[in-house]
């Protein structure tokens, strides 16, 4: 087994785990999700949410029981606060510089009523974003500073 294997399939495969319980655990109560540049993958095992809508930027890859939306991130095409939660994990690193970062998180808000947006922590001793050139750009700001709403 590669190191690669290993790290993206058991260790991934583990901390996907347990975020799925912590957000579940936090979250339980939240019916309507938006999973802001997600994938059915994250919702396969879940007992999470009775309504999960996939935003994502890409053209839907294949058939799947939840509703798609090919949309920007940064303008989110839903009315204010119509989800209770906006769910988005390791995607505002990807959209663009600090402006877009911004807007990005700006939309959560506005389209949420719980916010869930997690990012890839530099300090982390696996972080796959480190490997990856798209990760330069949260890098540059620092997490904290880059994923702040206007």
């Amino acid at each position: 087994m590669s190191i690669h294997s290993f790290l993206y399939g058991y260790v991934g495969g583990w901390l996907r785990g347990r975020r799925q319980r912590w957000v579940e655990g936090n979250f339980g109560d939240c019916r309507r999700v938006l999973d802001i540049g997600g994938t059915l993958d994250t919702w396969t095992n879940s007992r999470f949410a009775e309504d999960v809508i996939l935003l994502n930027v890409l053209p839907k890859a294949g058939v799947g029981p939840l509703p798609y939306v090919q949309a920007d991130a940064r303008a989110v095409p839903f009315a204010d606060r119509i989800f209770d939660l906006a769910f988005s994990n390791s995607v505002i690193e990807h959209v663009g510089g600090l402006p877009d970062q911004r807007r990005f998180a700006s939309e959560m808000l506005r389209v949420g009523g719980h916010i869930y947006c997690q990012t890839p922590n530099r300090w982390f001793p696996v972080e796959p974003h480190h490997l990856a050139l798209s990760y330069i750009g949260c890098r540059k700001h620092g997490s904290q500073r880059a994923c702040t709403a206007g």
